[in-house]
């Protein structure tokens, strides 16, 4: 199992907002930048290796992460052009035949659910969507909801709904097995310049027969896209 990071991002908007002019992972909070948390928690999942998926600001980041974290070896790769998430998980397709573990460069969680992320295996799935109960709606449009039956299997995601059926908020957190991975190469290798995101890919998978568990992956996510959630996120790390 793979680690992949996606940090290609330019946070247009926190730039706007704030006036940083620097890679948005790199931001620091609570003693530690933004794409620190990611990498704490692919440790935890004892992944083999990391990718971390940049974009213009490369040079920067790997200044800042290098080639190594507590062991675990670290390469990078680029997106040129940010045009889905799942768009820049495909550049780390060509270096690995694994599944991944797949993990946005600007989201926290707080006390994240590694024991559930951990046991994965033993899951009877074949991909894993992190989520968390959101109480506030607004929160779940601007991102994306997750139904799922009685046992916790996906029926479908919806990015930024505009009707709100539950308290599911899905997050970046994914982890996919290598079938699903395969289904990933399949999708590019008909059009790498395919704007594919997550939802598409979460519904795309559902629709081939592959068994998706949602699970709640921390009891609060701070996902940092604008100058309130970066005050937020201060306000909550001290």
């Amino acid at each position: 199992m793979i680690g992949i990071i996606l940090a290609a991002g330019k946070g247009k908007r926190l730039m706007k907002d704030t006036g940083i002019d620097r890679a948005k992972a790199l931001i620091s909070i609570g003693g530690k930048r933004l794409i620190e948390y990611a990498l704490e928690n692919l440790h935890l999942m004892q992944v083999e290796k990391i990718y971390i998926v940049v974009g213009e600001h490369k040079n920067e980041v790997v200044e800042a992460v290098g080639d190594n974290y507590r062991g675990i070896p670290i390469a990078y790769v680029i997106q040129s052009e940010p045009i889905g998430l799942m768009n820049a998980v495909s550049k780390v397709l060509p270096f690995c035949d694994t599944g991944a573990v797949v993990q946005l460069s600007d989201e926290i969680f707080i006390n994240p659910n590694t024991d559930y992320i951990k046991s994965f295996q033993n899951q009877n799935a074949d991909f894993l969507c992190g989520m968390i109960k959101e109480g506030e709606p607004e929160r779940i449009k601007e991102n994306y909801s997750v139904l799922a039956d009685t046992n916790g299997y996906i029926i479908r995601t919806h990015e930024k709904p505009t009707q709100i059926i539950n308290d599911m908020k899905g997050t970046g957190f994914c982890i996919f097995n290598k079938s699903c991975m395969d289904i990933l190469r399949r999708v590019y290798s008909e059009d790498e310049n395919t704007p594919f995101d997550l939802c598409d890919f979460m519904n795309l998978l559902v629709w081939e027969g592959k068994k998706g568990k949602c699970f709640e992956v921390a009891k609060k996510e701070l996902n940092i896209n604008t100058k309130a959630d970066l005050d937020y996120a201060f306000k909550i790390i001290r």
